[in-house]
């Protein structure tokens, strides 16, 4: 049973279930632009999708209309707390296992929850056309999403609205719709000390477009992984303040999921009637995911060596590959035996993993129980950008080929949307490819002198620049520097040769060691430019 009340322009749901007034389920709803939190017809929907009851929950509806629509005028708050970001490692992991098997479970019902997503609807418009779109729909159509962004007294304003009304402690689960899906976001930072957010629906939002406020755009750096269980963000292609794109690759803590609307559909109900995003909602609402705090268990003690680790994913990936080709019809014997020897590759520069037996025969697992989480960012480099086969006369189609790199994400309890994210970075630490709008006339000369006995070089930095990007948008703490520092030594290094070059009066060497250092230079400067790099791990 639930009941509503208003004051002062808040409408909450006030809990009434329990002797003590403490539910042990309660559901905040953050509502968007027209509507004032009391909007119930996505309920129902939700409700006969799941085949649940959901009777007895109670809802917490701030309403912050009058906020939005001019009515009220924002203030700064009296009172505001803040999360510190969280960075012990073992919440990272936590949380990153807990997001592999929701998207198991999505995946297991139906839904569209994998990369690459079928572009359509608004997600095909071009990016001009988009551009000038997104000034259309926030500067008009919704001028409140606008104001939001741009006005921080707003959104502190809000933020308290919203503080007043929700429970100080407890499990509570949180539906953002639309505009409340950046107060959500932004709620995250601030919430009140016992409170355990087990689930966050995130559904028909604007975080996929370019202008959203600071502390929106730095949740993943700040990303509360000891508060949070799980985030789901739905999306409709057809809807035009989504831009019918997933947000996966601006917030990896988040797993998208593409529902089927029609053109223009932005109903908080058509999100819920997916039913794998229901069957989870509705699960969490009656037994919410307890969110293990992380002292709970030691962290690693024994982690694996970046080296090892590499070595690792090369293997899991020809095992993944073994099962793939062995799937496909017209695979030979001899196919077989050159994929299975591929997993007793030995690592690059003829180095070898300490005991290989039990490395090769269960790399997953070592893996999942050893991989240091500092090193997670290469490790998807890896799995994104090598093909551990490549060089032993098997040609394996694109399609298996990320087949196998998604099923090696599963093994490691990775959301497959990572392996993606991985990918994309790799692609744009390539120099052919500008970092910014223009390509420097460094990037321009380093591009024109690389010769093939620098391609290994190359091949390294772009490797160590793609592992920065990840980490930066994985949001680990010091993202970047241990990329920056191996630049640095090998910069060092270079110089130190090209001298000695200099110094024999071999000016070829010299010449070629130049090209060199230019090149390892450059990528030190798109560390900079990218903001890399500059805080200590």
């Amino acid at each position: 049973m639930a009941l509503s009340v208003t004051r002062s322009g808040i409408a909450a749901t006030m809990c009434v279930n329990s002797r003590d007034a403490e539910c042990d389920v309660r559901l905040l709803y953050l509502h968007g632009v027209g509507d004032d939190g009391t909007r119930r017809d996505w309920w129902p929907v939700l409700q006969q999708t799941s085949g649940s009851d959901l009777g007895s929950v109670d809802i917490y509806a701030p309403d912050y209309s009058d906020l939005l629509d001019g009515r009220t005028r924002a203030e700064a708050p009296h009172r505001t707390s803040f999360v510190r970001p969280h960075f012990h490692l073992l919440a990272r992991r936590q949380y990153r296992a807990r997001q592999s098997d929701l998207h198991s479970q999505l995946l297991q019902s139906g839904a569209e929850s994998l990369w690459p997503y079928r572009r359509r609807g608004f997600g095909r418009v071009p990016g001009v056309l988009d551009a000038i779109g997104e000034k259309f729909v926030l500067g008009v159509i919704y001028d409140e999403v606008g104001r939001y962004v741009r006005d921080d007294q707003l959104r502190r304003s809000i933020r308290e609205r919203v503080l007043e009304v929700m429970p100080t402690s407890g499990r509570i689960v949180i539906v953002g719709h639309s505009l409340g899906a950046l107060i959500a976001l932004d709620l995250l930072h601030h919430l009140p000390g016992d409170v355990e957010i087990p689930i966050l629906i995130t559904a028909a939002s604007s975080l996929a477009r370019r202008r959203l406020p600071p502390s929106v755009l730095a949740a993943p750096l700040n990303f509360p992984y000891h508060r949070v269980g799980g985030w789901i963000n739905v999306f409709n292609p057809s809807d035009a303040v989504t831009r019918g794109h997933p947000i996966g690759m601006r917030f990896p803590q988040a797993i998208d999921v593409a529902v089927a609307g029609s053109l223009g559909d932005h109903n908080l109900s058509t999100c819920v009637a997916e039913p794998g995003v229901a069957s989870i909602l509705a699960g969490q609402l009656h037994e919410p995911t307890e969110v293990a705090p992380w002292h709970q268990e030691p962290d690693i003690t024994d982690p694996l060596p970046l080296s090892d680790s590499l070595h690792l994913a090369d293997s899991l990936m020809a095992q993944r590959l073994t099962y793939a080709v062995a799937e496909s019809p017209g695979t030979t014997s001899e196919d077989l035996q050159r994929l299975a020897a591929a997993q007793q590759v030995a690592l690059p520069g003829g180095t070898s993993v300490t005991n290989p037996p039990p490395v090769v025969k269960n790399p997953a697992g070592d893996l999942r129980e050893r991989m240091a989480e500092r090193d997670l960012p290469a490790v998807l480099v890896r799995l994104a950008s090598t093909n551990p086969v490549q060089g032993l006369g098997i040609v394996i189609p694109s399609e298996v080929l990320d087949e196998a790199r998604r099923g090696a994400a599963t093994d490691l309890g990775i959301p497959p949307d990572w392996i993606e994210m991985a990918r994309n970075a790799h692609n744009k630490a390539a120099l052919r490819q500008p970092v910014g709008r223009r390509r420097s006339r460094a990037t321009s000369r380093s591009v024109s002198t690389i010769t093939t006995d620098q391609r290994d070089l190359l091949d390294t930095c772009r490797d160590l620049f793609a592992r920065a990007i990840v980490a930066g948008q994985l949001g680990q703490p010091g993202a970047g520097s241990d990329e920056r520092s191996t630049l640095t030594r090998l910069l060092s290094a270079l110089t130190d040769a090209r001298v000695g070059a200099q110094q024999r009066g071999d000016s070829a060497l010299a010449a070629r060691i130049g090209a060199q250092i230019e090149l390892v230079a450059t990528y030190l400067t798109q560390l900079a430019v990218r903001g890399l790099g500059v805080a200590p791990a």
